[in-house]
């Protein structure tokens, strides 16, 4: 785990691509989303509707095509600074550790008590 935590280190962008077609969660992979959002760095991504309201990544706007995926790509890589800017990568990493699911137990756990 350190080994992957220093590679990530190295990351300046993280991609999630998925064919939504194909893949049986249909382009959604959370624990992937949260583990780099963890990291802080620029995520580019298909869409994914749970994150369309948020800052937290650069997707594609359609949900059922990548189809503008590279050019949304390129221009990540051309503002990487912007979009790994300080205030960008702590806001990312606040809102992976807001959702761990400690924290969401003890919120069910407030609500039923």
């Amino acid at each position: 785990m350190s080994e992957l935590i220093r590679e990530y280190s190295r990351v300046d962008i993280f991609l999630i691509c998925y064919d939504i077609q194909k893949d049986q969660s249909r382009g959604t992979n959370y624990h992937k989303v949260m583990e780099f959002l963890s990291t802080g760095r620029v995520i580019v991504s298909n869409n994914i509707t749970t994150y369309r309201q948020s800052n937290l990544l650069r997707m594609c706007n359609s949900r059922t095509s990548n189809e503008e995926f590279a050019k949304l790509l390129g221009d990540t890589i051309a503002h990487c600074e912007e979009y790994n800017s300080a205030d960008m990568q702590r806001m990312r990493k606040d809102f992976a550790v807001s959702n761990t699911y400690r924290r969401h137990i003890q919120e069910i756990e407030s609500q039923l008590y």
